[in-house]
């Protein structure tokens, strides 16, 4: 038997121009239209390394000029300590005071008696 490729059917679509640069969309093109496509974005307007470097090391050093002091509830500021001092803070938050569960219902039943009699 001989080896017979078939070919997929391809619904071929127009495309909207806002479909351009949607990554939802298939793009659609020959290895020609392809490799041209890259050589436009690689010969666009890109910022030289050292450029880059220079303006953000200028940024850096400014932000790091303007932190105010430590926050120890802020996810996005790094936290500086040692092994025994982040145990230390994880053991006294362990050590908090917590609520019980039927606490907890309680509080939370007040507050919804209270918002829905807010609303009449």
């Amino acid at each position: 038997m001989e080896n017979v490729v078939i070919e997929p059917a391809v619904n071929k679509r127009t495309k909207r121009s806002s479909d351009l640069f949607n990554p939802n969309v298939p793009f659609e093109v020959t290895q020609e239209e392809f490799i041209a496509h890259i050589r436009r974005i690689e010969d666009g307007n890109f910022t030289p390394w050292e450029e880059f470097n220079k303006k953000h090391e200028a940024w850096k050093k400014e932000y790091l000029a303007n932190a105010s002091s430590f926050d120890p509830w802020n996810p996005n500021v790094p936290m500086n300590c040692t092994q025994e001092e982040f145990l230390e803070h994880i053991h006294s938050i362990e050590a908090g005071e917590f609520e019980t569960w039927e606490e907890h219902q309680n509080r939370f039943n007040a507050w919804k008696t209270e918002l829905l009699a807010s609303r009449m």
